[in-house]
Formats: C-alpha cells, structure tokens, sequence
C-alpha cells in the first residue's frame, strides 16, 4: 500500500476518533471507538509489513 493512501486513511480515522471524543468525552470505551482504533492497529500492521 503506498505511503500517501495509508496517510489519508490514517487521517480520516483519526479525525472520526476526534469527532466521536468531541461529541462524548466519556465515549472512550464505546463500541465505536473500539472499532476506530482497530482500524488504526490494522492500518499499522499493514504499514509494518510494507515498509519491510
């Protein structure tokens, strides 16, 4: 996956985990917010494994 992709998905996952937390700061064992962040370990996983 190329570096520029994975930036701009790293970013729109960041920015969903920031919206969530503004619209509930109390949010930060829901179940949203633990699939967002299980993006974000796959997404680095998959950066790991590509640059080598």
């Amino acid at each position: 996956m190329v570096y520029k992709t994975m930036k701009t998905q790293f970013d729109a996952i960041r920015d969903s985990i920031d919206e969530v937390l503004e619209n509930d700061p109390d949010s930060l064992d829901s179940k949203e917010l633990l699939e967002l962040t299980l993006l974000l370990d796959n997404l680095l996983i998959e950066y790991i494994k590509e640059s080598g």
